[in-house]
């Protein structure tokens, strides 16, 4: 039984937020620019787009250059997998489980209308709306299902995008009201505002 439905003023909200921060709509809009430049999945593609996204989303992979010739080799693999299952072996890389950096990969460079985001600010948000005691993903692909889940008890249709946005923000606002540490100074600078317009719009918004 899902606990709060996300509403059209909540999708609505978390936009109005998320433009208030130029350099995350700019961030994002030269992933997809260099998305449609670089469509193939050729070794050099594969090297810029994951070099690309390290850097610019601050993912922090070791070793890049082995990340992206082990995404080379999935997508270009004779058994390649489907849907959630393609990014589950995109993640399984030599140095570690890299489903974050996997679903980010899958959403900017392959389709946004089919892999939503994981991290663990999403993650939060997705809990607090489906339930609390709901535990660690065990992989992408059941992350895929809590948020399709989610989809589906919404009254309205959004985007992948929109519910991902909202639960990026409703997330870190969260973990902000908790007391934590390690958000972005964009972030807290909004967060922190002394507008009580703006704090308004942030409760209203993100409050689960």
């Amino acid at each position: 039984m899902v606990s709060h439905r996300i509403t059209k003023t909540k999708i609505q909200g978390a936009q109005d937020l998320w433009n208030r921060i130029p350099a995350y709509a700019y961030t994002d809009a030269s992933l997809q620019a260099l998305a449609v430049r670089f469509p193939e999945n050729d070794r050099e593609s594969c090297l810029l787009k994951a070099a690309a996204l390290n850097a610019l989303y601050n993912t922090n992979v070791r070793h890049i250059v082995d990340v992206a010739e082990h995404i080379h080799r999935v997508l270009n693999a004779a058994n390649q997998p489907k849907g959630p299952e393609l990014v589950n072996r995109m993640a399984e890389t030599r140095t570690g489980n890299l489903r974050s950096f996997a679903s980010k990969y899958a959403h900017f460079f392959l389709d946004p209308n089919s892999y939503p985001i994981y991290d663990k600010y999403t993650l939060i948000s997705l809990r607090l709306h489906l339930g609390h005691n709901l535990a660690e993903p065990k992989s992408y692909s059941q992350y895929n299902d809590w948020f399709q889940r989610l989809i589906s008890l919404t009254e309205q249709s959004f985007s992948i995008k929109q519910i991902d946005t909202y639960l990026w923000f409703s997330g870190m606002y969260h973990f902000h009201l908790q007391g934590e540490t390690g958000l972005s100074k964009d972030i807290l600078k909004l967060f922190g505002s002394d507008d009580p317009t703006l704090q308004d719009l942030l409760r209203g918004t993100l409050q689960v």
